[in-house]
């Protein structure tokens, strides 16, 4: 994948996109992740089976319980959520990272779970601090 604004650099020789979709339904607690939100946690497409547990262990200590309210507060009351954190990717990179999600509604009208992005900001991050030691 070609180096742009649209893909950064994972260890391990990964490349992948900075932007990425989500599903997450209530029912049996399950995640879909798409490819690049696979990538920005470390992972290559279709890897592993995302889970509640394994996403909020790749949340920062510092910002996990914060995020883990927001799960509960999107599955107990139907809250949609947004949240600028940062993860720990499974090479021990910490990557700063915005996820914006809505509710997911089956054909009734019924929320069924959520749905939404991920954006690593990463090297948005690394701009903004080089422009402020300069």
């Amino acid at each position: 994948m070609a180096r742009g604004d649209r893909t950064t650099s994972g260890l391990g020789g990964l490349e992948f996109a900075r932007v990425g979709s989500f599903r997450y339904y209530f029912q049996g607690d399950r995640w879909e992740w798409s490819d690049e939100v696979a990538g920005i946690h470390g992972y290559e497409p279709g890897t592993v089976e995302p889970t509640t547990d394994l996403m909020l262990a790749h949340k920062h200590p510092d910002d996990r319980d914060r995020v883990a309210t927001a799960l509960r507060r999107l599955r107990d009351h139907g809250i949609p959520f947004s949240s600028r954190h940062r993860i720990v990717d499974r090479f021990g990179t910490t990557r700063p990272v915005l996820v914006v999600g809505d509710r997911l509604y089956d054909e009734s009208g019924t929320a069924i779970g959520a749905t939404g992005f991920y954006v690593d900001l990463t090297d948005g991050d690394r701009e903004a601090k080089a422009s402020l030691d300069a």
